[in-house]
């Protein structure tokens, strides 16, 4: 008799699916705001330390956010950091890479919601500091770090690709070859916001995301909300997907009303 597969044993658990569109939850400031979004079934939820952010926590709110999450979902003997280890890159191309990372994610959210930490342009040893004082799982890099050296950073990492008018497939698809991070997340290239890094609910052309998902897995943001993460979804067929201001009442402050609506929509697809 053949043995369960661990991934869909431990997602049901949680009454989620492995085949199920992942919903990361971003810029909490508070543990109970960020709780909120983990009960209505948030699969990660973003910490951002990026200095200048209007969503900054400290690493010991973090870690308090951290501790209150993982209280709601004890799972005794389950090792989330081995799950997020996908192998040797070297020895897969880029495809096999990124379906690998997918597949980690996957089976680490089906535990519990994933405390991913967000950084921008800052050093390595300043990151894995706040990442181990935090008790991060997962480490985003939103500013315009390369893809080379992420073996330095003490936990799994997640890139941001930013892209702009203009971009075609071939510029996305080189970005993403150029390293072998456990997952991309593409975002938009703010046009009234040059300088940052995420957060500004500016949509990006979701046809060329469309084109890159046929191969590859990512993360899809930029500009997603309750009214347009149905077509998003449909259109695009992301592994992931990444809100922040489209569900928020305030910088920070994540409105339940919101958050219930997206995740309500994604899972009902």
């Amino acid at each position: 008799m053949r043995a369960p597969d661990p991934t869909a044993l431990i997602s049901s658990l949680r009454g989620t699916h492995p085949t199920d569109t992942l919903i990361k939850v971003c810029g909490f400031t508070t543990a109970a705001n960020a709780a909120m979004a983990a009960a209505a079934g948030a699969d990660m939820l973003g910490l951002v330390f990026a200095p200048g952010s209007k969503r900054l926590v400290n690493p010991t709110v973090a870690r308090a956010i951290g501790d209150r999450i993982k209280s709601m979902f004890p799972r005794e003997g389950t090792d989330v950091a081995r799950l997020l280890q996908p192998g040797e890159p070297a020895s897969v191309d880029a495809a096999t890479w990124y379906s690998r990372g997918a597949a980690c994610l996957r089976a680490a959210a089906a535990v519990r919601p994933l405390l991913f930490g967000v950084f921008a342009n800052q050093p390595v040893d300043e990151v894995n500091a706040i990442a181990t004082a935090a008790n991060l799982d997962v480490i985003q890099l939103s500013g315009t770090e390369g893809m080379d050296g992420l073996d330095a950073y003490c936990r799994p990492v997640v890139k941001a690709v930013h892209i702009a008018d203009g971009d075609a497939v071939s510029d996305i698809v080189a970005k993403i070859h150029a390293g072998r991070p456990l997952a991309v997340l593409f975002d938009t290239k703010s046009k009234s916001q040059p300088s940052a890094m995420g957060g500004t609910g500016e949509v990006f052309d979701w046809k060329l995301a469309a084109d890159v998902a046929a191969t590859y897995p990512f993360f899809l943001a930029g500009g997603l909300r309750p009214d347009n993460v149905v077509e998003a979804v449909s259109l695009v067929k992301p592994f992931a997907l990444d809100v922040s201001s489209g569900v928020e009442a305030s910088a920070g402050v994540k409105c339940v009303d919101k958050v219930q609506a997206f995740i309500k929509a994604v899972k009902s697809l």
